[in-house]
């Protein structure tokens, strides 16, 4: 698999999470071009307070951002399958958020939740 730059990796992860330059640039307190020259490798240096403020707004490991791939915070890519999820996700409510993350841990720790159950027993 061809390695991309860092600066491909903030693009991709900024177009997933459907952000506009704008967004991100207001996010992480820079200009918009700012957040244009990092996408397109023309600043490849960045100061450690934009790192932090840049890996919250993408919601990344500030490592991903540092150009070091550890496994552990490797970028991972979402597929249009979890794209969908994380849109309906986005917009229930809280009390079925917390639903849907007990039906979730159910299945992590291999126990399949019983469909029609109330929250409380999940």
């Amino acid at each position: 698999m061809e390695k991309i730059s860092v600066g491909e990796l903030l693009k991709k992860r900024r177009n997933e999470l459907s952000l506009t330059q704008r967004e991100i640039a207001n996010q992480v307190g820079v200009t918009e071009a700012t957040v244009s020259r990092w996408e397109s490798g023309d600043i490849d240096n960045m100061r450690r307070d934009k790192i932090a403020s840049l890996a919250k707004a993408l919601r990344v490991s500030p490592l991903l951002i540092m150009g070091i791939d550890d496994g552990e915070h490797a970028y991972k890519p979402v597929n249009s399958d979890e794209l969908e999820l994380l849109n309906d996700y986005r917009d229930i409510d809280a009390e079925d958020r917390v639903i849907v993350r007990g039906v979730l841990k159910r299945f992590k720790i291999g126990r399949r939740p019983v469909l029609g159950q109330h929250a409380a027993a999940v």
